[in-house]
């Protein structure tokens, strides 16, 4: 199953902070036709750390309004760490807001980052170097559909979310395709929070971290359903 956001009000979080992310992994099925643009940026998912520096965060957005100077109505991924201020990596061939179900996997060794969609690596041409720290440190909760800044949800975005799951490695390219498969992953030790949003329902099978849904959206069917 999978759930459907207005893009004004609706949105899942966590029910506690992401804590510290070394070598990490965050998979997603995406289906949208967004184009409103909120802030200069819709969220696909993101967060950022409340308090002092380091002022880590990172969101994965639809680049609706031309943030950044990037080209609008693509994918974008903005990280910011406290040493070097804003980064942004625009995939500028990638239009994802078609209407159709995209598989999102964005991956991170404790030193590389990488972006897969529908199974494909996408280059990250960040506008200066990228996400430099070992740790991403978040005392926040992750947002989906939307952006978790440091207490304040916002950026709102109209679309369907399903499959969700954190990983607590790096996945490689042959266990990305096996999720898009809906084979499940070798191993489920590697797995930090698991959310199939069978029939709606809300709980972290592995984990414990239940998402809740705030405003109502939708169940609906999804890419595996």
């Amino acid at each position: 199953m999978a759930y459907s956001f207005n893009g004004t009000t609706q949105y899942l979080i966590q029910g506690s902070q992401l804590g510290t992310l070394d070598a990490f992994s965050i998979a997603l099925w995406v289906k949208t036709t967004e184009t409103a643009g909120g802030g200069g940026a819709n969220a696909i998912y993101g967060v950022q750390k409340n308090g002092a520096s380091p002022l880590d965060f990172f969101n994965v957005q639809i680049n609706t309004n031309n943030a950044f100077g990037e080209e609008a109505d693509t994918l974008m991924f903005h990280v910011r760490d406290d040493s070097d201020g804003d980064d942004v990596a625009d995939f500028n061939d990638t239009v994802i807001n078609d209407g159709s179900w995209h598989h999102h996997c964005l991956t991170r060794d404790g030193a590389a980052t990488a972006y897969f969609l529908d199974g494909s690596s996408k280059t990250l041409d960040f506008s200066s170097d990228g996400l430099t720290t070992a740790s991403v440190i978040l005392n926040e909760e992750l947002a989906f559909a939307a952006r978790n800044i440091a207490g304040t949800v916002g950026a709102f975005t109209t679309c369907s979310l399903s499959d969700i799951a954190i990983y607590s490695v790096a996945l490689s390219a042959g266990q990305i395709a096996s999720l898009i498969a809906g084979v499940w992953p070798p191993s489920i030790a590697t797995i930090r929070n698991y959310y199939p949003l069978l029939d709606g329902a809300l709980t972290d099978i592995v984990g414990g971290n239940n998402l809740s849904a705030v405003a109502s959206p939708s169940v609906v069917a999804g890419p595996l359903t």
